[in-house]
């Protein structure tokens, strides 16, 4: 009865399980006994390198064989490879050629266990020590062994074949090829009439159609296939014929294949179609380094790189081409890299089945080509040809216009007239920029926000608009562009911080500085975020956020963006490196129009230290010479004249060592020298050193040249305290006989020559009624410059009533007194 009972069937079962599970570990060891086994004695019998045992294997690995030593002991590969020990991975070399893995002879890595149940037994690999890599290298050598690799062909059938070349002859037949070539210069400007067709400069062959029909349909076709009797030589559609075999049947309506090439000029690179809709702005990290770098140099950072704006193109990736253009807003030169003879074309795509890939490719040849064409009006420009420069210009202008004309207004016409405008200001000609940048915005108005290129030509729309002082035109620009941007990409991304400068600039310029403020501390957020608080991407917006706080005279405020921008260079290139001395001008003088002389004067010699260590620009460098002289003027005002003095004289030294003695710029170093004897009283020295000045100026720019008359009038005056008032008087009326010339009557270079006029005949004891009549004529010049509230007309009040007082002209007086009252009052309860 207790046999049938649940509990005695429960543990039956119980103890039946117990025995098969037990069965199964036993035969599991049984195998991995086996199987350890057999990974030993193969080991030694086809290696010949190992025993059976632990301890031999133990013995091998200590002998000298290549190991890895890790914290708690020594492990070998054959160690994993015959004990089953895991390892993450394991270094072999192969003795022949796996697919995927590598070929016979290279190290690769493997899982241990794929080596131990794979490679190893099939003696398709060995492990990776020195005596099996030799004997690997020397077997290779003696048999010669080279692999080949296996190429499977796909063998199509005829009929597949043949739908296949029906497909390719079909997308020929209703293809369109284009073709971009440049303008024959020569022939252009001695063609006949406006109405005949430019020639191509190089003309189209054969070899050349079958080039660009396998670059732009993706068809592979010989020249054999193609009918052309002559080269195509002129701009314009051409229907060329084609052969192919009777096997593939002809389009209907049709009596033979045709391919319709169409030559044109740049401007038609890629139709609006095939233009991509990513846009990017700034370049990756280490450009936005290079492009931070430039625009510190346009501030008066980085000395070493020339003064350029940074202009972008973006292709599908949007990997950014920089175009370097001169911006006349700042200090420009120019310079080019390339110095081809015109602007290389190329055609593109119109296939609707390669239409991404070959949209991507036409947008980048593109770009190419703006960027030759501007390279190529610079490189004209660099070694003096203007007018052919113009001349491509003018050809690029042409094409466009007729396109425009003919009822083509997209973003490629926008962007071809940017490049010729600023082309045009790369040449210094500024009469047709206005009317291109009016053509422009006529254009760019009526596009979509999501064009490409569209915000690069807005900035530099806008860019060109503050150069020409259109500041109105130059914020909406800007404003579009960085709308643009932030609706595509966000408020925080990096692309809004090159047009955010701009508009800054903008705002400056238009005499918006909260605003202007405002653009800049958001640019140094943005930066912050994405790239540190510590980056030397900062250094551009802070330094012309400092910039203008001193402008608006708020230098408490100023002082802290500049000393960031020291920081920033001094932990990116340490504390003597010349940038570092650069950063400490800068803050120097944010420090010396707060007021704190003492401590300017300590950061301007520190700063020229570190510059003249560490050889960051040459001695004779004209910011070098700039630093030194604002230290000296600096160091005048502070009361340590001498100082001063032998800085000066250094500047003269080296001026003279460099450039000559008779040099036009030894004149500004003599006057500086002379001024600063005329503050000791050393009137001597300052009469012979502006008589030197004098001699280098006449020779150099002639006697009767109004930039003459700035030493004259030094020279008059330093005349003067040596009480030789005759002399002091013919050279005074000499300097303002030539400003009546150059300036006019009314100008304020006449009213500064009519004052220093003044205090000589006085002295000489002139008629008073004949100085005062002088007197009134300064103050009218006065009234007209400075208007007739302003604090300069005190001074002049001040002598005109003196005199009125000596020629007891009373009614008079007591108008001019009165005036002289309400100024004086005015400006007291102010200060």
């Amino acid at each position: 009865m207790l046999i049938n009972h649940p509990y005695t069937k429960r543990l039956a079962t119980d103890k039946k399980r117990r025995g098969v599970s037990l069965l199964v570990k036993k035969k599991r060891r049984i195998v991995s006994n086996r199987r350890r086994r057999f990974t030993e004695n193969l080991v030694e019998s086809q290696m010949a390198h190992v025993a059976q045992s632990r301890n031999v294997i133990r013995h091998a690995v200590s002998r000298g064989t290549a190991f890895h030593k890790y914290e708690n002991g020594i492990h070998h590969p054959l160690l994993f490879a015959c004990q089953g020990v895991r390892y993450r991975k394991l270094e072999v070399i192969l003795t022949t050629g796996i697919e995927k893995l590598g070929k016979g002879g290279e190290t690769v890595k493997v899982a241990p266990g794929y080596f131990r149940n794979h490679l190893m037994p099939k003696l398709l690999a060995v492990p990776n020590i020195d005596k099996y890599a030799h004997l690997i290298r020397e077997q290779r050598k003696m048999r010669n062994y080279e692999e080949k690799e296996e190429v499977k062909v796909v063998h199509k059938s005829s009929e597949v074949q043949t739908k296949e070349f029906e497909k390719a002859a079909k997308r020929l037949a209703n293809a369109n090829l284009v073709l971009r070539k440049l303008i024959d210069k020569e022939k252009f400007k001695n063609r006949s009439s406006k109405e005949d067709k430019p020639d191509v400069q190089t003309p189209v062959t054969k070899e050349e159609i079958v080039s660009e029909v396998a670059r732009q349909l993706c068809v592979k076709i010989d020249p054999d296939n193609v009918v052309l009797t002559e080269p195509l030589a002129t701009f314009g559609e051409y229907e060329v014929p084609l052969k192919f075999p009777k096997t593939i049947p002809l389009p209907p309506g049709t009596v033979q294949w045709i391919l319709k090439v169409k030559l044109h000029t740049p401007s038609l690179a890629c139709s609006l179609s095939s233009m991509v809709s990513s846009i990017t702005l700034l370049p990756s990290t280490t450009l936005l380094t290079n492009w931070a770098n430039q625009l510190s140099s346009q501030s008066g950072l980085s000395p070493r790189h020339s003064t350029w704006q940074c202009v972008c193109f973006r292709d599908q990736k949007r990997k950014p081409k920089l175009y370097i253009i001169p911006a006349r807003h700042f200090l420009s030169t120019s310079s080019s890299d390339t110095a081809s003879t015109k602007l290389k074309i190329h055609a593109t795509s119109g296939v609707s089945q390669v239409q991404k890939s070959a949209s991507s490719n036409g947008m980048k040849e593109f770009e190419m080509e703006l960027q030759e064409l501007f390279n190529e009006v610079k490189a004209m420009v660099k070694i003096g040809k203007e007018r052919d420069a113009m001349d491509l210009l003018r050809a690029n202008y042409v094409a466009v216009k007729e396109e425009i004309d003919s009822g083509l207004k997209g973003i490629q016409q926008a962007a071809l007239l940017d490049i010729i405008a600023l082309g045009y200001m790369a040449v210094g000609d500024l009469k047709p920029v206005p009317a291109l940048l009016d053509m422009i915005s006529k254009i760019v108005d009526k596009l979509n926000a999501s064009e490409p290129l569209l915000d690069s030509v807005l900035m530099h729309v806008g860019s060109m608009y503050s150069a020409l002082g259109m500041f109105e035109n130059a914020l909406l620009a800007h404003q579009r562009a960085v709308s643009i941007l932030e609706n595509t990409y966000g408020d925080y991304n990096t692309l809004l911080v090159s047009p955010l400068l701009g508009l800054a600039k903008s705002y400056g310029s238009y005499g918006k500085a909260n605003k202007a403020i405002g653009v800049y501390e958001r640019t140094v957020t943005i930066l912050e975020r994405s790239r540190g608080c510590e980056s030397e991407d900062l250094v551009v917006p802070l330094f012309s956020l400092g910039k203008l706080l001193l402008k608006e005279g708020k230098a408490d405020e100023a002082e802290a963006p500049f000393t960031r921008i020291l920081n920033i260079y001094k932990k990116t290139y340490g504390e003597k490196d010349g940038r570092v001395g650069m950063a400490m001008c800068s803050l120097a003088n944010a420090k010396c129009t707060k007021g704190d002389a003492d401590g300017a004067v300590d950061l301007y010699k520190s700063a020229l230290r570190i510059i003249k260590e560490s050889n960051y620009m040459d001695i004779d460098n004209s910011i070098l010479e700039n630093m030194r002289i604002d230290l000296a003027e600096l160091l005048h005002f502070v009361g340590r004249g001498n100082e001063g003095r032998e800085l000066l004289e250094e500047c003269l030294l080296v001026n003279e060592k460099y450039r000559g003695k008779n040099n036009p710029s030894m004149a500004t170093h003599l006057m500086n020298l002379a001024a600063s004897y005329s503050r000791s009283r050393n009137y001597v020295e300052a009469e012979r050193l502006l008589r030197t000045c004098l001699e280098i100026m006449e020779k150099s720019v002639g006697s009767e040249d109004q930039s003459i008359t700035f030493p004259m009038l030094n020279f008059a005056v330093t005349l003067s305290q040596l009480n030789r008032y005759n002399e002091a008087e013919q050279v005074a009326l000499k300097v303002l006989r030539i400003r009546e010339k150059a300036f006019g009557k009314e100008s304020l270079p006449v009213g500064e020559a009519l004052d220093c006029l003044v205090s000589i005949q006085v002295r000489l004891g002139r008629d008073d009624g004949e100085v005062l009549g002088l007197l009134k004529r300064v103050l009218v010049i006065q009234e007209k410059e400075f208007g007739s509230s302003a604090e300069e007309l005190i001074i002049t009040l001040q002598k005109i009533v003196h005199f009125l007082e000596k020629l007891e002209m009373k009614d008079e007086k007591f108008k001019f007194r009165r005036r002289l009252a309400l100024l004086r009052e005015k400006y007291q309860a102010e200060s």
